[in-house]
């Protein structure tokens, strides 16, 4: 074999670099290198979004289960509410009770009160309850026995915890004392 030269040499290894170059690409490395990079970068993102769902995810539940509990109180102090009727029963006596009252020779009344027959009616702010007012006048009484009446007929049985005085205005006149007594009471229903 013929001895190359250095020029064929130097020529010869710059063509079997080339070659070793060409079978070696560096575009083919970089681009599945850069597409890896960015799979793994997408790859964190979504963790962190999956993370960020899922303590998302956990408060919702945690709001969802207070709405249940609160649901369930809701529902519990509905069925353990105090009927309006029963708390407040209807009065259709409260006139003739308080006529009773005051017609009892224990009290000692010269003349009985004059109680209203007719009842007025105010609504409370509740719909399904009524106040319910009653009025007497008294005319030419002793002062200790109007007060024993008024204290009679707030603690008559039938009426005792729900009538209560509403207004009680009494004057001197020649032979005693005389005014009006109003009283009150609250009844479930409506007029």
């Amino acid at each position: 074999m013929p001895a190359r030269s250095a020029q064929q040499e130097a020529a010869l290894a710059a063509m079997a670099g080339a070659a070793d170059r060409a079978n070696r690409p560096v575009s083919l490395l970089l681009v599945p290198l850069a597409l890896l990079l960015a799979s793994i970068l997408y790859l964190a993102w979504a963790g962190l979004e999956v993370r960020s769902e899922s303590r998302t995810l956990r408060v919702r539940r945690a709001q969802g289960a207070q709405v249940v509990a609160l649901s369930d109180q809701i529902r519990a102090l509905r069925r353990a509410a105090v009927d309006v009727n029963t708390l407040y029963p209807p009065q259709p006596f409260f006139v003739s009770q308080l006529e009773e009252t005051a017609k009892n020779p224990a009290l000692g009344f010269a003349r009985p009160p004059i109680i209203e027959q007719k009842r007025e009616f105010t609504e409370s702010q509740d719909p399904f309850i009524k106040r319910s007012e009653i009025g007497a006048t008294i005319q030419m009484e002793n002062l200790a026995t109007i007060l024993r009446w008024i204290d009679a007929a707030l603690n008559e049985p039938n009426l005792k915890g729900r009538i209560f005085l509403s207004q009680i205005r009494l004057q001197p006149i020649s032979n005693g004392w005389g005014g009006n007594v109003r009283f009150s009471v609250y009844e479930s229903g409506r007029r």
